[in-house]
């Protein structure tokens, strides 16, 4: 029999297994998206993630309030397939740059400002977006707030994650040493 003391196993959590995929709304981005909504006034401010399993994009929080379960396909979305996924996305006109982007076809938005969101691995697991109803031009100034509302649901994921992980592994030690 192994020690867990001795020998240390590291072991991957995916999103699914730290409860970011589903469950209740993180409450801090519930926040964010809030205060997104009004700095950046848009017509709804979203925090998403991809789900790259399932082949979706789940709005997991958003302002005004969406109906729970929110998804559409990861393969159009104008988000998930930017070139670098840690550039922010600022599209003004879906409708002439992505007109058969989900956002566009889908959620019928006009625009969007987007700035990637990052798990405990330090890789891209969704975004912060403003969705504005009709085309604009979104200004230096909101793509920057943009990404500071980001890193802070960014830094609510890491700590999530974390109180995630430590409950996983002290349930499997309880089940080792029972």
């Amino acid at each position: 029999m192994v020690d867990p003391d001795h020998e240390r196993v590291a072991r991957h959590f995916d999103l699914a297994d730290l409860g970011i995929l589903h469950g209740p709304p993180l409450k801090g981005a519930s926040i964010v998206t809030e205060l997104a909504n009004e700095v950046l006034q848009t017509r709804i401010a979203a925090f998403i993630v991809f789900d790259e399993l399932a082949g979706e994009v789940l709005l997991r929080t958003a302002s005004p309030k969406l109906r729970t379960g929110t998804s559409y396909a990861l393969h159009t979305s104008a988000i998930a397939l930017k070139e670098d996924p840690r550039a922010t996305v600022a599209i003004g006109d879906l409708a002439k740059d992505a007109p058969n982007s989900s956002e566009a076809a889908e959620l019928g938005m006009g625009s969007l400002l987007a700035a990637s969101v990052y798990g405990p691995d330090e890789q891209p697991i969704g975004a912060l977006v403003g969705f504005g109803g009709c085309p604009r031009i979104w200004s230096a100034s909101q793509k920057r707030k943009i990404v500071d509302l980001a890193y802070l649901i960014t830094q609510e994921v890491a700590l999530y994650a974390s109180f995630a992980t430590l409950e996983i592994i002290a349930r499997d030690r309880v089940s080792y040493r029972a």
